[in-house]
């Protein structure tokens, strides 16, 4: 899509100078094109700091795939814009945390493999089968991250019985300090809301921030984008309709 064929819309957005701003597309109409744009026209247009830039999406291949669109745009520049996914932005924002160093996270076989261990304490959970741990690695995540609840679908197990398995899995993580991915979100979350310090210096860092695919964000990682973004607000989401 070239400059000839932007549409007013998309102008529109590209130029939005300061406060939230939500853009609402179906697939195809351009989102990415317009993203990468109002980065270049923040930083030539606005004068805004790259290092101040800060644009979210949901995997490290959209994430890598937008950087290059972007360098693309300003070559030979590379304007040092930070481009990352919603659990990479915040392990970053973890691991300058004095509270979170020397933690490390742990890998999908490494949680199976705990649980495991876990479930063979005691016999009742001798009905548990190697294809159950998933369930209940879902099940222990909503928990930590929703207060809905999700039963269980293997007979015999209760609610209390896996808040048994989970406070054993946490204890463990807490000893040998190490997280899962849900806890990244849960830990930058609390960290944020509980550090003044720390969230203004992130609000300071992160001035201007983009969110793509908008419409998969969760309740919480809304949440510590709405942290990251105040007291300005210069939120730009994206998804579709």
């Amino acid at each position: 899509m070239s400059e000839q064929t932007r549409n007013p819309n998309q102008g529109e957005a590209i130029l939005h100078t300061a406060g939230p701003a939500q853009i609402v597309a179906g697939p195809g109409s351009g989102k990415t094109y317009t993203i990468v744009h109002r980065i270049q026209a923040l930083i030539t247009q606005q004068g805004i700091d790259p290092t101040h830039i800060l644009v979210i999406t949901f995997t490290k291949a959209a994430a890598l795939e937008m950087q290059e669109r972007f360098f693309r745009l300003t070559e030979p520049e590379r304007p040092p814009v930070k481009f990352g996914t919603f659990h990479a932005v915040f392990y970053h924002i973890l691991k300058q945390s004095a509270k979170y160093q020397g933690y490390s996270i742990m890998t999908g076989s490494e949680q199976r493999k705990q649980l495991r261990q876990i479930v063979r304490i005691d016999r009742r959970f001798g009905c548990l089968q190697e294809e159950d741990l998933e369930e209940l690695l879902t099940v222990i995540a909503k928990y930590k991250t929703s207060a809905v609840y999700k039963s269980f679908s293997v007979q015999g197990i209760t609610q209390e019985d896996i808040q048994w398995i989970r406070r054993e899995y946490e204890a463990y993580k807490q000893e040998f300090r190490q997280m899962d991915f849900d806890d990244i979100m849960l830990y930058c979350y609390k960290l944020l809301l509980e550090d003044t310090d720390v969230l203004a210096r992130w609000q300071l860092q992160f001035q201007y921030i983009l969110v793509d695919e908008f419409q998969d964000i969760s309740p919480m990682q809304y949440e510590i984008i709405r942290l990251l973004a105040a007291p300005e607000d210069n939120l730009f989401t994206v998804g579709d309709d």
